[in-house]
């Protein structure tokens, strides 16, 4: 009787974790505006995106020597699946060059937390990009 309680116990609290952590997707026009790479909840200015209305984002990466790396491509909002594509996607580092590297797919969960946008690079590590504003042009 006490394992069947326990088993019961157990499945309550799952479940009701998964509900209390499940959030609607946003729609694709509040995925439009500014990104901002977050780690643990620490923001940098290094690494933004930029996601306009009219389908096209820019990726920028800050160098150390203060050199402005960009990326242009095409987005592409999966509402089911709550996840944003980014096509011909490339990420910039200040230890490797990556003139001349052809971009590829980058296909980012979206999730909502206390009303904040985030774009998940690394769930393990807690890394994303949050949303800190809407973006004016296009």
């Amino acid at each position: 009787m006490k394992k069947d309680m326990r088993v019961l116990f157990v499945l309550f609290i799952s479940c009701a974790m998964g509900i209390a952590g499940c959030s609607s997707c946003p729609d694709s026009d509040m995925l439009v505006g500014s990104y901002c790479y977050s780690h643990h909840g620490f923001s940098s200015s290094q690494d933004s995106i930029f996601i306009y209305a009219d389908g096209t984002y820019t990726y920028q990466h800050l160098a150390s020597n203060g050199h402005v790396f960009d990326r242009h491509g095409a987005w592409k909002h999966d509402s089911p699946g709550c996840e944003i594509l980014f096509e011909n996607f490339l990420f910039f580092s200040d230890e490797k060059s990556f003139s001349g590297s052809q971009g590829g797919n980058w296909y980012s969960r979206v999730h909502v937390v206390d009303g904040v946008i985030l774009l998940m690079y690394s769930s393990e590590d807690n890394i994303y990009f949050s949303k800190v504003g809407r973006n004016s042009r296009r």
